[in-house]
């Protein structure tokens, strides 16, 4: 998957970063101005309205900050506890995650998914129940139907198209 410009310089930006600051147990004022320069940089380089920049070490928070608006018209700022919709974030999150539980199990990433959640996990039909495996799922290659992402998003389907635009 090929990363955007944007994302690529958050990317680049972010490692130099890690790894300039990555010993340090604390941020100087120093620190903190150079690394939110750089965001509120990205931030207008790539017209992104707002967002929060965590930096955690070893379960302490180091850093933590809001940078824009949650809400460009009312002006609303973002602070360390606006919510965002994640979306497909999720998805690296999940991967990393069974990774780890992978590496303390007996299964793999092609053990059948039915070996693992048992005689109850069923598909719409025989073969996929006892041949789709985690890998399967992850690559979206089961065949199973998507869904209308705005209706899992909180939406109803009472919404129209200029509801959901806003």
């Amino acid at each position: 998957m090929a990363l955007s410009r944007g994302a690529t310089i958050m990317v680049l930006g972010f490692s130099i970063l890690t790894s300039a600051f990555g010993a340090k147990r604390e941020f100087s004022a120093t620190d903190v101005s150079m690394i939110s320069a750089f965001v509120e940089d990205v931030m207008q380089c790539r017209h992104i309205p707002g967002l929060t920049l965590s930096v955690v070490s070893s379960g302490r928070v180091l850093l933590e900050r809001g940078f824009g608006f949650a809400d460009v018209e009312s002006k609303r700022r973002v602070d360390t506890k606006t919510l965002f919709p994640i979306a497909s974030t999720t998805k690296s999150f999940t991967v990393t995650l069974l990774a780890m539980l992978l590496e303390e199990s007996r299964f793999d990433w092609d053990t059948p998914l039915r070996t693992i959640l048992g005689e109850e996990f069923v598909l719409y039909t025989s073969e996929l129940t006892e041949k789709t495996t985690l890998r399967d799922l992850l690559v979206h290659r089961t065949g199973l139907p998507g869904y209308f992402v705005s209706l899992l998003s909180g939406f109803t389907e009472s919404f129209d198209r200029k509801q959901l635009i806003r």
